[in-house]
């Protein structure tokens, strides 16, 4: 299994720090959320990693390849423009030869990669979705599952009067390489406003993951100082590492 990590955001929410420290290197209590990310992969023994880069690419890679703990397999995709989600990870399409793993710099979780990937390999389908409850569903994509796991209603950011479920998409996804002719090439496309509102129309099988643990996207201030005290609270079963100081 491989795994990519989308690391091209200029994390616009956060300026001005983000004009001096790329979103991906944004630290979250004592250390980089890239680096959280590359610790939580490698605790699924995921160690084949390919980093979608935009924003400050070059400052970024040389970051990761400074500071990543060794003996890992590190591969950079970069875009001269900006590609969405989507777009970044068809960017990316010579390193997704098998099963991959998609994760966002600009969220922090303590979902079980391994767990997430044994259910898609159960599902069989070309896209997995991480999905949880929030009480606040209004500022994300909203979902409704059916009883056998499976995506059958999907919205973007609905208005408050047009909330239909509390399931979010949480912007952590599993892929396979068959879905690449999904998506097209050089061209802004974003997993949640472009391809899973095509994929149900198409009438292709997406699946969704529901677990219940903590999450949180830390792209912009409220968010990020509000997941510091989230993380205090919960401490290590959300971030083994932590130090506080």
């Amino acid at each position: 299994m491989k795994a990519l990590i989308m690391a091209g955001g200029a994390g616009e929410r956060l300026m001005p720090v983000t004009q001096t420290v790329p979103l991906p290197m944004i630290p979250v209590l004592d250390r980089p959320n890239i680096l959280i990310l590359i610790d939580q992969l490698l605790r699924a023994g995921i160690k084949d990693i390919t980093f979608t880069l935009f924003h400050q690419a070059e400052a970024v890679r040389e970051f990761i390849i400074k500071n990543a703990p060794a003996g890992l397999n590190l591969n950079f995709a970069s875009s001269a423009s900006e590609l969405g989600s989507a777009g970044s990870v068809k960017n990316s399409t010579g390193y997704i030869t098998d099963t991959t793993v998609v994760l966002s710099c600009d969220v922090i979780s303590d979902i079980d990669i391994a767990s997430l990937a044994a259910f898609h390999k159960k599902k069989g389908t070309l896209l997995t979705v991480a999905v949880k409850k929030e009480p606040d569903p209004f500022e994300y994509g909203v979902v409704i599952l059916d009883k056998q796991g499976n995506i059958v209603r999907f919205t973007e950011k609905p208005t408050v009067g047009g909330i239909f479920s509390d399931i979010i998409n949480t912007g952590i996804y599993v892929i396979e390489p068959g879905l690449l002719p999904e998506i097209p090439e050089n061209k802004s496309y974003d997993f949640s406003r472009d391809l899973i509102p095509e994929m149900l129309f198409k009438g292709l099988g997406i699946s969704g993951f529901l677990w219940d643990g903590f999450w949180s996207d830390i792209d912009y201030f409220k968010k990020y100082l509000s997941v510091h005290g989230d993380l205090l609270r919960k401490g290590q079963t959300v971030y083994p590492d932590m130090k506080v100081r």
